[in-house]
């Protein structure tokens, strides 16, 4: 079922109508020959889905074909992500996605499942960071807060969402991912912030009640934690 005019008549639908059956056809073709699991197959859809709701937001005469996107075009792409106030991690996840789907409709249009490598439509593109509400809490609420651990871990977590962390980065975030000397923060990508004072004096109280192990988690919470956590503090502002 994947021979070259399948995949060719899979990729004229999926370009010319926006046919999303046919576009998910071809990607799980592709899925198949990389061996992705059902979840790196879900988050790459994720981006793919929305590339397709970007295209739909344009008038017809707009619509740049999905098979053979230019900078211009993802750069519509992105802005119209960062518009919808999305993390730095997310956009880019979604990016990835999108990315691949151009390339594999690509591939597809010649008969193929062999990416152009040299296609790269969605290189060179920076992304703003999402502008988070500042967090902050009093520190009489702060205080009837029990265990004092507990109270450390919340101003820990308080200066890296002001740092700009998303949730899953800060539940993510390990105690050697903290360099103290270089006064900067990296996440589970890699990806470096630069370290805050406040961020810095929340850090040395938690370490004060810890148990430091290199591979040991700062919170130890989980992200729903985190996020319950963050709607706490948001309800005492």
């Amino acid at each position: 079922m994947s021979s070259q005019p399948y995949l060719q008549r899979n990729a004229e639908a999926a370009v010319l109508n926006i046919d999303i059956a046919s576009m998910k056809t071809l990607v799980e073709l592709y899925a198949q020959r990389k061996n992705w699991s059902s979840e790196t197959l879900r988050v790459r859809w994720d981006g793919m889905s929305a590339l397709i709701d970007w295209i739909k937001t344009l008038p017809d005469l707009q619509k740049p074909p999905l098979h053979n996107l230019n900078q211009n075009d993802t750069r519509a792409f992105i802005n119209y992500l960062e518009a919808r106030n999305l993390t730095k991690s997310t956009i880019k996840g979604y990016k990835r996605g999108a990315d691949v789907l151009t390339k594999v409709l690509r591939a597809a249009s010649v008969g193929g499942l062999d990416l152009d490598r040299n296609y790269q439509p969605f290189s060179d593109l920076s992304i703003k960071p999402k502008q988070l509400s500042p967090l902050g809490i009093d520190d009489t609420i702060l205080k009837d807060i029990y265990p004092i651990k507990t109270r450390a871990k919340l101003k820990v977590l308080i200066a890296l969402h002001n740092l700009g962390l998303s949730t899953s980065e800060i539940a993510s975030c390990r105690w050697k991912d903290v360099d103290l000397h270089g006064r900067t923060i990296y996440n589970y990508k890699g990806e470096s912030y630069p370290m805050s004072l406040p961020f810095q004096a929340a850090y040395k109280e938690l370490k004060s009640y810890t148990k430091v192990t290199e591979d040991s988690k700062l919170l130890t919470w989980k992200p729903s934690t985190v996020r319950t956590w963050k709607k706490f503090i948001k309800s005492r502002i």
